[in-house]
């Protein structure tokens, strides 16, 4: 049976990739577990299109620091819609020392400023929402 939930959460694997330390050249990847809620077609449809002004603004200036700035927003934007969707995760992501981050929205802001955690979260939902029937092996 099929049950329509409008704040469907769920689990679903992010994989960070990282320079390895110990054999240049090479990426090792990471994995934890987050939980993502599901945004609705509306609130989708809204975030693409605050993403496409800031865009149109951005190719119509010539300004440097205008740009930089619009660039920030931007990237905001970016950080704002992930951080919309990112409502947990496991104890598989820590800290330096290996100690659970516990997840907090304070926590998100600043794992969201590393580029690379912000880029696997948006994989990791892009790919849970996609529908690909080739993951459900038919």
């Amino acid at each position: 049976m099929f049950k329509l939930s409008p704040n469907l959460t769920f689990k679903w694997p992010v994989k960070v990739l990282e320079p390895s330390p110990n054999d240049p050249g090479k990426l090792v990847e990471y994995e934890f577990g987050a939980v993502l809620k599901l945004v609705d077609r509306d609130q989708a449809a809204e975030n693409d299109r605050k993403r496409q002004d800031i865009l149109a603004r951005a190719a119509k200036e010539r300004d440097p620091g205008k740009l930089r700035a619009i660039d920030e927003e931007l990237r905001e934007h970016a950080r704002a819609t992930t951080a919309e969707v990112v409502v947990g995760w496991d104890e598989r992501l820590c800290d330096e020392n290996g100690k659970p981050i516990p997840f907090s929205e304070a926590n998100l802001r600043a794992i969201l400023n590393y580029r690379r955690v912000e880029e696997a979260f948006a994989r990791a939902y892009q790919e849970a929402i996609s529908e690909d029937k080739a993951r459900l092996g038919n």
